[in-house]
């Protein structure tokens, strides 16, 4: 798990990235969801799954590659 503490953003837009339907409404990748002039963050936590592709003759990993699961963001 990787955390990242921050303190302020300036200007965020945050964007669908996949077509989702929020408040009855249907967003296309990329319309915005919500804009911000200014946010305060906390923490910013991602927790991450590890995974080896194994083989040859004792089986260790060969090919190693990380994929994001979560992203869990605390506002104050």
């Amino acid at each position: 798990m990787d955390e990242f503490g921050l303190k302020e953003l300036y200007e965020v837009i945050i964007r669908a990235t996949y077509p989702i339907e929020v408040s009855g409404k249907t967003l296309e990748a990329g319309e915005i969801i919500a804009s911000f002039d200014k946010i305060q963050i906390a923490n910013i936590q991602e927790i991450k799954s590890s995974v080896a592709a194994r083989g040859s003759w004792d089986n260790r990993g060969l090919v190693y590659w990380d994929s994001t699961r979560e992203v869990r963001i605390s506002f104050t």
